[in-house]
């Protein structure tokens, strides 16, 4: 994921998604390795493991997707036309 992050030419989020509760910890870390590897775009959290937007920004994201498919597609949609 980080190095993917990193040679993007046209990077306009990251999305990252999880269904299993209890890797919060892991979850928060990756979230600051992007910012670490110089990741500046918005970085989207959601998944069934992440009930609300609270829980995602209190991982460190910048907007939550969801717990579904759909609600994430709008999601990124959204990211993508603010970064337009």
């Amino acid at each position: 994921m980080f190095d993917a992050a990193e040679r993007a030419t046209r990077l306009v989020a990251v999305v990252v998604g999880t269904t299993s509760s209890g890797n919060e910890r892991s979850l928060r870390a990756s979230l600051r390795a992007l910012r670490r590897v110089g990741v500046e775009v918005p970085v989207l959290v959601g998944g069934a493991a992440i009930p609300d937007e609270a829980t995602a920004l209190a991982l460190g994201a910048d907007a939550w997707t969801g717990v579904d498919g759909a609600t994430a597609i709008r999601a990124l949609e959204q990211a993508i036309a603010a970064a337009s």
